[in-house]
């Protein structure tokens, strides 16, 4: 909607996964196999998946993720060395990558309204999934009822 485009801001999230690691690694990287992220204002998350695969992803670059900015995208997440995070997948080849957009606002905090007949929720600057799963529910009772 073209109103929205002044509230949001989008904002290039990317991924990589690695080749699978072996079990030994995997209990090092997340011994009990939990989701992690770091602090940082534009954090870092990474995962094991179901077949040991190192998920991590960030924000690597603030442009619209294309197959040269993904490619780029996925060097500058595989280079963490200064920030010891390449420990976590120590070597191992990186066989996907992709990104996508988020939707940021310039207060970073999540917002909603009504727009003529439609709500909306959005804003939750990729890092605030509970927050919009939330938020559609609340839209959606109120809509709804």
């Amino acid at each position: 909607m073209p109103s929205l485009r002044r509230r949001y801001v989008p904002i290039g999230s990317f991924v990589i996964a690695t080749e699978p690691l072996s079990e030994e690694q995997a209990a090092t990287v997340l011994p009990r196999k939990r989701m992690a992220f770091d602090s940082r204002n534009f954090l870092h998350y990474f995962r094991l998946t179901r077949d040991l695969r190192l998920l991590f992803g960030g924000r690597a670059a603030f442009t619209d993720p294309t197959v040269g900015t993904i490619r780029r995208a996925a060097e500058i997440l595989q280079s963490r060395h200064a920030d010891g995070l390449s420990l976590l997948w120590a070597g191992s080849r990186t066989d996907y990558a992709w990104g996508g957009n988020v939707a940021f606002t310039r207060d970073q905090l999540p917002h909603t309204g009504r727009l003529d007949d439609a709500y909306y929720a959005g804003g939750c600057c990729g890092h605030r999934v509970a927050m919009a799963t939330y938020l559609g529910g609340l839209i959606a009772r109120r809509h709804g009822g």
